[in-house]
């Protein structure tokens, strides 16, 4: 157990760092030995793989018509924003745009890559914040990866691999105390180590990096923040010629790109037969209704007001029980291990709808 609400253990790390950056700077350069690579997610590697949202089943809920939708005619946004300071009426945009999911039917997002952080857990900033915090902290080391065939780019703040990234048999996975039984009689089939901590995932990512031998660093939202050692971390990827494209330029998001818009599209029409199916029975005189909602944007001014009008017709409350069954049945396909990933709902594999056969009352 790693347990960093013990007294004294920042300043101890502190002292441990220390030690560690003065060896390093008199040692004048990094190699592969002294870059850890480092990632925080809710997704444990039980077969020491970590794959790509494209790999596996992946569901989450986006800023779709039906959230826009619910956050400006269910709950009232721009009424409820009369009278505020700038700064209140940010908070508020926050707080229901986090309450109009639960009025959102899910949908996926493709990713053909895993991430990483060098040296450092990722910061809270506009792209990352949903990860802090997350209950496992995965810490593998850049000397048995650096030759890695499917290396994408290498940076300080977000080296990625394609596909999937393979754990080596030193990796450690930090697992929060509060989740440990989450993995109770779980068939876990990677060669890797597990550790427990309790306490503050940042402070115990740092412990293990510096019991490594690894100088933890402080990741900015573009960069490693500077350090007595980071410019050794760039020195080092210069020195190896990675590609150092930014994630958001590179050749693979504007793939992964293309792919989600024709997947948000397939989530869109499997939710819109469900609703219609739902309210009408048949659908057959609603097709190009259906059609029409499934291709809209959220700036779509007729679509949002097509979608506000039939939600209006059938009653909030019952379409949300609606979006509620839908959800629920992609849920059990997901947990009973049927549900298809985005590669293969890209080639045709089916979603949720078809198994919402039942009336909603």
């Amino acid at each position: 157990m790693i347990d960093t609400t013990t007294p004294y253990f920042k300043e101890d790390l502190l002292d441990m760092k220390d030690d560690l950056e003065y060896e390093k700077l008199k040692k004048g350069e990094y190699d592969s030995g002294d870059i850890a690579l480092v990632r925080v997610t809710d997704v444990f590697p039980y077969d020491g793989v970590i794959h790509s949202l494209s790999n596996v089943p992946f569901v989450h809920k986006i800023n779709d018509l039906p959230h826009e939708v619910a956050v400006t005619n269910i709950l009232n946004l721009d009424e409820k924003k009369q009278g505020l300071s700038m700064s209140e009426q940010i908070d508020l945009t926050h707080e229901i745009s986090e309450q109009a999911r639960e009025y959102s039917p899910y949908s996926t997002q493709y990713r053909s890559t895993v991430h990483f952080c060098l040296n450092g857990v990722v910061s809270p900033h506009i792209m990352g914040q949903d990860l802090v915090g997350r209950p496992y902290a995965i810490i593998d080391f850049q000397k048995h990866h650096e030759s890695d065939t499917n290396i994408v780019a290498v940076r300080g703040e977000d080296t990625y691999f394609e596909d999937q990234f393979n754990l080596s048999p030193d990796a450690i996975v930090l697992v929060d105390e509060k989740y440990v039984d989450n993995l109770a009689n779980q068939n876990i089939t990677g060669n890797f180590k597990v550790q427990v901590y309790r306490g503050d995932q940042k402070l115990a990512v740092e412990k293990v990096l510096l019991d490594n031998g690894i100088v933890p660093e402080t990741i900015g939202t573009d960069y490693i923040l500077s350090s007595p050692t980071s410019s050794m971390i760039g020195d080092y990827i210069d020195s190896k010629g990675y590609a150092q494209d930014k994630h958001c330029y590179s050749m693979n998001y504007r793939h992964d790109d293309e792919k989600n818009l024709d997947l948000w599209d397939k989530y869109a029409k499997d939710f819109y037969n469900y609703l219609y199916e739902q309210v009408y029975g048949d659908k057959t005189n609603y097709l190009d209704d259906i059609n029409y909602l499934s291709k809209a944007g959220i700036y779509d001014r007729e679509a949002f007001n097509k979608l506000s009008n039939f939600i209006n017709s059938i009653g909030v409350d019952k379409y949300k029980k609606i979006v509620d069954s839908y959800n629920n049945a992609i849920l059990e396909r997901v947990k009973s291990g049927s549900y298809p990933n985005n590669k293969e709902i890209l080639d045709g594999a089916s979603l949720g709808m078809e198994l919402c056969n039942k009336q909603v009352k």
